[in-house]
């Protein structure tokens, strides 16, 4: 059976369930699905419930002198890195707890060198100048509907899906097999964070190059 799409992953949750009186309820099971799918990855051994992390991308633009916050982008779920560039070179601004960035908060206007996350990324300083920026993040999964019938996640990792979404009815229906469920889920989640990662990872030693003849 095919799965690469919303409809057909409702057609396959019902299938494995056995289930053709919840279609109804679908829909709650698959956005259920995606809140977990959005939570902090953790191993299948952990008592948490942990998501997964793939599509890294990185926004840019120019820092406006003066402001000290930015506005994260609408799909942001998790911060990669953050750059400034300054005479052509890259600064990367060090990331801080809310708390502890109160602490290196300056009066006035420089170079940032440090920010945090809250509904805004906040600077230490005001920019002193039009800094060019970029910063890297996780996006949160494109939830899937009607309308957007499907997106990475499902495309390359349909069992994350189909394992959550089998726990969450179990849990509606108080079936005893929610655990294996979630289990399944767990594993799946944190293959598919493993195996981005592995896909983005370094491969082999790095070699710097001699100009001239080697002996």
């Amino acid at each position: 059976m095919a799965l690469s799409t919303y409809e057909e992953l409702k057609v396959s949750i019902a299938d494995w369930a056995a289930r053709d009186d919840l279609a109804n309820k679908l829909d709650d099971f698959i956005k259920l699905t995606e809140a977990m799918i959005n939570r902090p990855p953790s191993a299948p051994s952990s008592p948490r419930v942990g998501g997964v992390r793939l599509n890294k991308t990185s926004s840019t633009g120019t820092l406006t002198a003066g402001t000290d916050t930015l506005s994260l982008p609408s799909d942001y779920l998790e911060i990669g890195e953050f750059y400034i560039t300054e005479s052509g070179d890259n600064k990367v601004l060090q990331y801080l707890a809310p708390e502890q960035l109160q602490l290196f908060k300056r009066g006035g206007s420089g170079r940032p060198g440090f920010y945090t996350i809250t509904n805004v990324i906040e600077l230490d300083v005001a920019p002193d100048s039009a800094y060019d920026y970029e910063f890297t993040y996780y996006p949160k999964v494109s939830a899937l509907s009607a309308t957007n019938t499907t997106n990475t996640l499902l495309t390359n990792h349909p069992d994350v899906y189909l394992h959550g979404c089998l726990y969450q009815l179990a849990m509606y229906t108080r079936d005893e097999t929610g655990s294996v469920w979630l289990q399944n889920y767990k594993q799946a989640a944190w293959e598919a964070t493993r195996a981005y990662a592995r896909g983005r990872a370094q491969r082999g030693p790095v070699y710097a190059r001699v100009a001239g003849r080697t002996p």
